[in-house]
């Protein structure tokens, strides 16, 4: 007999999985809590190569419990809400530029009845008129439409984020809900290990400045003051930044002090 006849059947990794033995009635709720953030997790990142949009809703897997439902909803609800602002900021850029190439060619043939038509004419040519299909707007408008947050203000939102951990919503979830707003080699190097359960701090003070950058990639210095049972300390750290498809991603640490 072969040793492939005596492996286990391959395990579902969308499965909710059993909850080790001597865990306590809340410590297994965090399990259940866990599992739903695991598998959201999991469902986002199949979205990748099966296309947003070709994914519809689901309903939460079974036996996550209601805690664990309901963490599944929210994390689920947070997925899609970021892959859908990631899709609009890279549609913006040629929606402008459709936009731009509207206003050109109604300056060119304005200009060209205004250079070619017949001297007798004397009759000013009717105002454009905007409709819903085709908005007129300004270049002006059409050039701040497609700004979109730098590196800095990316580093902020991220770590105002992930910085604390409370009891109900621990620093690993909250790393888990952010990984839409990670690189892959960012998220890739992230400590997945989850916190204790209880542990509970707070972050202020959450200050970021630029570093070497150009125009695709920049390191950018941040920290906070961390307040937690033993006191209030500043932590320190540096990351990169990457923009992707006019997105500014947080990628991997590069420093880090206290």
């Amino acid at each position: 007999m072969t040793d492939t006849a005596q492996q286990p059947p391959e395990v579902d990794p969308l499965q909710v999985r059993t909850s080790p033995a001597g865990l306590t009635r809340a410590e297994r709720r965090d399990w259940r809590e866990g599992e739903a953030l695991r598998i959201a997790a999991l469902q986002d990142e199949r979205r990748d190569g099966a296309g947003f949009r070709a994914v519809t809703a689901t309903a939460p897997p079974r036996r996550l419990g209601r805690r664990g439902r309901a963490a599944w909803r929210e994390a689920d609800r947070e997925n899609r809400a970021a892959r859908m602002r990631a899709e609009a900021a890279r549609a913006e850029p040629d929606r402008a530029a459709g936009l731009l190439l509207v206003l050109v060619l109604a300056a060119a043939v304005v200009a060209a009845w205004h250079f070619l038509g017949p001297d007798a004419d004397t009759t000013p040519p009717p105002a454009p008129t905007a409709t819903k299909s085709t908005p007129i707007v300004s270049p002006q408008s059409a050039t701040s439409a497609v700004q979109v947050p730098g590196p800095l203000d990316a580093v902020r939102a991220w770590y105002a984020l992930v910085c604390p951990s409370t009891a109900d919503h621990p620093q690993s979830a909250r790393l888990a809900r952010s990984r839409l707003m990670m690189t892959r080699a960012g998220w890739a190097a992230v400590d997945h290990a989850p916190t204790p359960a209880g542990a509970t701090w707070s972050c202020s003070n959450i200050t970021a400045t630029l570093g070497p950058a150009t125009t695709d990639q920049a390191v950018v210095y941040y920290s906070a003051d961390v307040t937690g049972p033993l006191g209030t300390h500043t932590r320190q750290e540096a990351r990169t930044v990457d923009l992707s498809a006019g997105v500014w991603l947080v990628g991997p640490l590069t420093t880090t002090a206290g």
